[in-house]
């Protein structure tokens, strides 16, 4: 912090703060007055600090801060971690017809967000999660290690695609990572 004070007729104070410089003026007419003015343009550069330091931090590039920005952006349920928590399960006849549809929704997943069909993307990764939601106890007793590793993806896809622009990169590999994990949950129920 650097604070320069200049005693003529006007007093500056000025205070650097997370890149920016402050300069607070005030006119000394009376000397009555002088203490005054000064004790308050002490609170005032105290404040701002104050002001300038909180939000320095999150325009620092800090993906912690920007990812709480998009998750204060979010549903109660998703600033809870539980992504899952706002889409209710799906009506599944058995087990393979359940994993063929969850394949096919992956593969459409992608094609939408390969064209930036971000409200196709979307609709695609609810439906996903809406048949995950109806199986994951299965494929848990049956398949714990790609359960969690299924569980995981969906879970990042369903946040990532919501956030405002598509990460195209990170959610073609999580849909490929999904499409990987479902390929060996899908061989061990028809085994």
């Amino acid at each position: 912090m650097s604070i320069s004070t200049i005693n003529d007729e006007n007093d500056y104070h000025s205070h650097k703060a997370g890149g920016c410089k402050i300069i607070i003026n005030h006119s000394v007419k009376k000397k009555v007055d002088s203490y005054e003015k000064r004790n308050f343009s002490w609170l005032l550069l105290i404040l701002t600090f104050i002001l300038l330091t909180g939000c320095g931090t999150s325009s620092s590039g800090n993906k912690e801060t920007a990812s709480g920005n998009v998750a204060q952006g979010k549903s109660s349920s998703n600033e809870k971690g539980d992504p899952f928590a706002d889409i209710a399960p799906a009506d599944i006849t058995d087990m393979p017809t359940a994993l063929n549809d969850m394949s096919s929704l992956i593969k459409s997943f992608k094609i939408a967000v390969e064209s930036d069909d971000k409200e196709e993307a979307v609709r695609q990764g609810d439906s996903m999660a809406a048949i995950w939601k109806a199986i994951r106890e299965e494929v848990a007793r049956n398949q714990a290690e790609r359960h969690d590793q299924i569980n995981k993806d969906l879970s990042e896809l369903l946040k990532v695609v919501k956030e405002k622009e598509l990460d195209k990169t990170l959610l073609v590999d999580l849909d490929y990572s999904l499409y990987q994990g479902l390929r060996e949950v899908k061989q061990a129920f028809t085994n």
